[in-house]
């Protein structure tokens, strides 16, 4: 498998937290859940073969994609195919940084896929994947992405309300809702509509994301051994750690947003802590 990875710089780089292209995708499973994170990202396929989202974990319901579409803010996993030999490019948007991009209150897009071409036009959406496709070095396709971005959105200026906030939550720790109304002055009304605009989400949702990501991160890289596997944590200590009430406080996010335990999480996670591989082959 190739992947190139890629953080640009600002100002793109106030918006978009990565781009990630890659080929030959090499799978040991058929599904994986896909860990709610907060972010938006629009996904280019650059295959024929089409995508598959299911409706649960056990491979019933599917719904194909094709071509390129956007992913909005999730708050529970989803559950997608892991089809071998994929190749796609990726674009991860900051907090509320996709925004000035899709031209629409990103709460229209929550916990949905849609197709690019039905949030930007078809136009707009072919033209993208067509460039990245007739480019054959993955520096050129990234290019194309970041040109592409830019000229979707040429007045590249971040709502500064919205960044500071964003920043605060995106911490993971304690600042909350009300926090955020001492700092700006805003009522809890304006606080909640700007995030439903900016970023898809409540505050509060977000916050619990940001937490929650943040947490799962850490297990995945300090908790996971190549040769000797996973390392059992103190749950107890993590919660404290991470701005959690206690024990049951964390539990409770791990069954929301993951639908499993710590506990199962932690073993499931294998050094990576958003795709979590679903066991058992997929017909069809």
């Amino acid at each position: 498998m190739f992947l190139r990875l890629h953080f640009p710089p600002p100002p793109l780089g106030r918006f978009v937290e990565s781009i990630t292209y890659y080929r030959g995708l090499v799978s040991d499973h058929a599904r994986e859940k896909l860990l709610p994170d907060g972010i938006v990202h629009i996904v280019v396929d650059l295959t024929d073969t089409p995508k598959k989202r299911y409706q649960s974990a056990d491979g019933i319901g599917i719904t194909e994609f094709r071509e390129s579409w956007v992913s909005g803010a999730h708050d529970r996993f989803i559950v997608i195919g892991a089809e071998t030999g994929s190749s796609m490019l990726v674009i991860a948007f900051r907090p509320g940084g996709a925004y000035p991009f899709l031209g629409l209150p990103l709460d229209v897009i929550t916990n949905s896929v849609l197709p690019l071409d039905s949030v930007v036009g078809p136009a707009s959406a072919r033209g993208l994947r067509d460039r990245i496709l007739e480019t054959p070095d993955a520096d050129g396709k990234i290019d194309v992405a970041q040109e592409w971005l830019t000229a979707r959105c040429r007045d590249l200026a971040f709502d500064r309300s919205v960044h500071h906030m964003t920043a605060r939550l995106h911490a993971g720790g304690r600042t909350g809702v009300a926090g955020l109304m001492g700092e700006t002055g805003y009522t809890q009304r304006h606080v909640s509509a700007l995030f439903r605009r900016w970023v898809g989400l409540s505050p509060k949702q977000f916050h619990r994301l940001r937490r929650f990501a943040g947490l799962r991160e850490f297990i995945a890289r300090d908790h996971f051994d190549w040769r000797m596997g996973p390392r059992r944590p103190d749950w107890s200590d993590l919660a404290v750690a991470f701005g959690y009430a206690d024990q049951s406080h964390l539990s409770r996010d791990f069954r929301d947003f993951a639908g499993m335990t710590p506990g199962a999480f932690a073993q499931a996670a294998r050094g990576i802590d958003n795709y979590l591989p679903v066991d058992g082959p997929v017909e069809g």
